[in-house]
């Protein structure tokens, strides 16, 4: 009878990332019986990069691991099997994932998982306890894991365990190399990858389901070799996105790439629905005997379902959410500046609504002081802010009313008005304090941007439609102005860069 070599390998996910990769090599550092299996598909970044440091790095094509049994298997980012030669009912599994459960594990599956953003975290924080010392390579690489796996630390799911995971690689004792991460995570499209990526883009639709905002973006893909998943990458950075769906058109079947920033969408399981597989933030699934169009409604009606079944506390979305209630405290047009200035300097606010008040829209000092402030009675007029008072009274203007420094205006906003809303009516008219108005035009609070940033909303980012700003650019500049953009567009895509414009022409077009 044939004895087998008793064998332990670590695997991950097909369609691997740096996050899979560096928890690979983590894993063969902290469990060096175990040997480390790349996925048979991985991105290209991830590709050029093993291809590169093939020699200082330990890793196994499934080809090639030797002839035996596995004992067990180490599944890093990742509780799905990814099945390799020697693999059998026997074989045990030990899941170190980052990622939330979204189906119970076998009960005699070993299951270590902590919430962190990168899966590479969890391992570099053993091995720094460990003492392990590490060659510049190896450090550069599980820095690489955590930086595509947050965002370079920038993503919801960012963890401070994160960030000091991070300082530890790039620390002098083990040196990771801040050039090739940069090189490698700003990795370049191929020009068919630009071209598909144009046309996802003029063929997304955004959809609002039940609060979350999600791309749907479809392409005949038929003369296409190269992954998708870096045009993913691409479109869930570019956007503000709950998650995003790529319907591909192959030969044979319709290709379905999901992404997820949120935890009420869980793109895994409507990718296994639809006969794929992935995890919670990232899925795929080959989907046969299906069209674009009836994959579209599947995804959606799949969608709807989840949210439905499984609804998890939405972030605020409405104004009345997020501002602070009640009167706000006002000034008077007549009031001088450097009482204006005193006043702001009390209270520490930025900035004041500027209102006629009772009777003959004079206000008395004591009315000023008291806790609840001035009774409104009249019209809104304007705003002041703390800026707008500093450089009045720094240009000897002390004595001098509110009402010729002003932002003169109406600007209110609906308590029932969308957090979108409000940014957009702070990007256009540029108040940073509204006031909020109840169904009756009555102040009942105010909002500011700080309210907005607290709650994870960029108050001067993009609308969430471009059309509407390529729209607006169009019809905003001189012919000869908007053709020159559009060539350094065309060509700062042809070199894979992307072009800036900057200044107070930005804020007047948005």
């Amino acid at each position: 009878m044939t004895r087998y070599t008793e064998l332990e390998v670590i695997l991950s996910h097909e369609h691997a990332d740096f996050d899979a990769l560096a928890s690979l090599l983590g894993a063969a550092l902290l469990y060096p019986q175990a040997l480390p299996v790349l996925p048979r598909r991985i991105n290209s970044n991830v590709r050029a990069f093993v291809d590169e440091y093939q020699n200082e790095l330990p890793f196994y094509q499934p080809q090639d691991l030797p002839r035996g049994h596995v004992q067990r298997a180490i599944l890093v980012d990742t509780d799905g099997v990814n099945l390799v030669k020697g693999m059998d009912d026997e074989t045990t599994y030990f899941v170190i994932d980052h990622h939330t459960r979204t189906r119970p594990m076998p009960e005699d599956w070993q299951v270590w998982s902590e919430p962190v953003g990168a899966n590479t975290t969890l391992l570099v924080e053993k091995i720094a306890q460990q003492g392990e010392v590490l060659s510049p390579v190896q450090a550069t690489l599980l820095a690489l894991g955590i930086h595509e796996d947050t965002g370079s630390l920038t993503y919801a799911a960012t963890t401070d365990r994160d960030a000091r995971a991070l300082a530890w690689l790039l620390a002098p004792a083990q040196a990771a190399d801040l050039g090739v991460i940069a090189r490698y995570l700003n990795f370049p499209l191929s020009q068919d990858q630009r071209q598909l990526l144009e046309l996802l883009q003029e063929q997304s639709e955004f959809i609002t389901v039940a609060g979350n905002n999600v791309l749907v973006a479809q392409a005949d893909a038929r003369n296409f070799t190269d992954e998708f998943s870096a045009l993913a990458g691409r479109l869930r950075d570019r956007y503000e996105l709950d998650a995003l769906f790529l319907i591909l058109e192959k030969h044979e079947l319709v290709q379905v790439v999901a992404r997820s920033t949120t935890d009420a969408i869980d793109v895994g399981q409507i990718a296994r629905a639809l006969g794929g597989d992935g995890h919670a933030r990232a899925a795929a699934a080959p989907v046969r005997m299906h069209s674009r169009a009836e994959t579209r409604e599947r995804i959606l009606k799949l969608l709807d379902e989840q949210l439905k079944a499984h609804p998890v506390q939405p972030l605020p979305r409405r104004v009345f959410q997020i501002m602070s209630a009640g009167l706000p405290r006002t000034l008077p047009p007549d009031l001088v500046v450097e009482d204006a200035l005193a006043l702001m300097r009390r209270y520490g606010h930025e900035g004041f609504p500027v209102v006629q008040m009772a009777g003959n829209g004079q206000s008395t000092e004591q009315a000023l002081d008291a806790e609840t402030g001035p009774i409104l009675t009249e019209q809104l007029l304007g705003l002041i802010t703390r800026r707008d008072v500093d450089r009045a009274f720094d240009h000897g203007m002390g004595g001098r009313p509110l009402e010729r420094f002003m932002r003169a205006g109406q600007v209110t906003i609906d308590e029932d008005a969308t957090l979108d809303d409000l940014r957009s009516l702070m990007a256009h008219s540029g108040w940073g304090q509204v006031p909020v108005v109840n169904d009756r035009s009555e102040i009942v609070g105010i909002v500011t941007r700080t309210d907005l940033i607290r709650q994870g909303e960029q108050a001067l980012s993009l609308p969430f439609q471009p059309r509407e700003v390529a729209h607006r650019l169009e019809h905003f500049l001189l012919p000869e102005h908007y053709h020159l953009l559009r060539m350094l567009g065309r060509q700062a895509a042809s070199l894979d860069y992307t072009i800036y414009v900057v200044g107070g022409f930005v804020r007047d077009l948005l």
